[in-house]
């Protein structure tokens, strides 16, 4: 996979990319759009602590996500989201703020190690703020970004949100180019 730089990124049509994706890439982007729009209808009419929470895991279980928070740390995990839900939505929240936690042993090794739920929080900043998180952190992404780590992702991520700027790009073509950047 090619790195791409935030200009190519910025500048990418999603509606003439597509036309070249295979079937199972134009699938993969269809169903990402669809997922990031009922998972947003989901965040926007959460009135509370307990809806938020189910659109927290619902997204999770979406995004194949949900392994990376052992289930007894998934109520703090959502309060703490419930807490900076505001931040979120205005974009000032920052991926380094995520708390750590015990992930499942691997199946490879048996080991057990801490790490933050990056992605998963990733995906909810995209969903509610698209402008503010242009691309989401994952293994996809980070590979066609030539990115391995948080710290590298949120300096890449905000000169990827200078150059959507400089274009115009509104909610919908930011979650097209996303979408697309993870079928392809």
């Amino acid at each position: 996979m090619t790195r791409m730089t935030t200009k190519q990124i910025a500048n990418l049509d999603p509606t003439a990319k597509v036309l070249g994706l295979t079937p199972t890439q134009k699938a993969s982007f269809d169903m990402s759009i669809a997922w990031k729009k009922a998972s947003r209808n989901l965040f926007d009419s959460a009135r509370n602590g307990k809806d938020f929470a189910n659109a927290v895991h619902w997204c999770g279980k979406m995004g194949n996500v949900v392994r990376t928070v052992p289930k007894e740390k998934f109520a703090s995990f959502a309060a703490f989201l419930y807490d900076h839900f505001d931040q979120i939505k205005d974009g000032t929240f920052r991926l380094d703020e995520v708390p750590s936690y015990e992930r499942l042993p691997s199946k490879k090794t048996g080991e057990v190690s801490e790490a933050a739920p990056y992605s998963w929080v990733s995906k909810i900043c995209h969903i509610v703020n698209p402008v503010a998180y242009p691309v989401i952190y994952d293994s996809r992404i980070r590979a066609i970004l030539g990115i391995m780590n948080v710290n590298e992702f949120i300096p890449f991520s905000d000169a990827i949100k200078e150059d959507l700027g400089a274009t115009g790009a509104d909610e919908e073509v930011i979650y097209e180019i996303d979408s697309l950047l993870w079928a392809i």
